[in-house]
């Protein structure tokens, strides 16, 4: 303007006359989600309610789908437990989508999955301190029959020195028994000797 931009060219890539090209939004394609048909929603609230109480084992690993135990449940865990497992009744509930609370849960890969590390977790902690007070108390257990063991063989051996005192003891008192006995013998035998003697004279 007014002379002072003089040499001006065009940007790079424009072209007089040409509108500039709008950048386009990038929006993510929406999640198909929540489309429960109608004749499906008694069989769902049936196994929410006493299937799933009363007869667990009708829905197989159903933890590791939806990471919810399966006397716990909610409608929506149904869903998404027949929605990844294909065990929907097929006849009433064909087009069955994931619960958009849980549209972007990975089936098998829960929105709890770091509750269930944790618990997972604690679990691991808990079984090592039981396993750490068992060690323990075994050692204890171990160290406590050693010593028993030792006291008897010690008390064992004393009482056997005892009696071995005892019957030393008591085999030197009839040696010595019959060494008296044997004096007393020849003392007798003396006087008798003595006695025939002076008859004699």
């Amino acid at each position: 303007p007014n002379g002072h931009c003089t040499g001006l060219q065009l940007p790079c890539g424009r072209t007089c006359g040409v509108p500039t090209a709008q950048p386009t939004a990038i929006t993510a394609s929406p999640i198909a989600c929540d489309n429960v048909p109608s004749a499906c929603e008694a069989h769902i609230e049936w196994a929410r309610d006493y299937g799933t109480k009363s007869n667990p084992e009708w829905y197989p690993k159903f933890f590791e789908v939806t990471g919810v135990q399966v006397g716990a449940t909610s409608a929506d865990d149904i869903v998404f437990y027949w929605y990844c497992t294909g065990a929907a009744p097929q006849s009433d509930c064909d087009g069955l989508e994931k619960p958009c609370s849980r549209a972007h849960d990975e089936c098998g890969d829960s929105a709890l999955k770091s509750e269930t590390e944790a618990e997972v977790n604690d679990t691991m902690s808990s079984s090592t301190v039981v396993a750490v007070i068992v060690a323990v108390v075994l050692s204890v257990c171990f160290v406590g029959v050693l010593t028993v063991a030792f006291m008897y063989h010690k008390r064992r051996n004393k009482d056997s020195q005892t009696a071995h005192n005892e019957l030393v003891a008591i085999t030197n008192m009839n040696d010595n028994a019959e060494t008296n006995h044997d004096d007393q013998n020849s003392a007798i035998k003396q006087v008798e000797d003595d006695s025939n003697d002076e008859f004699d004279v």
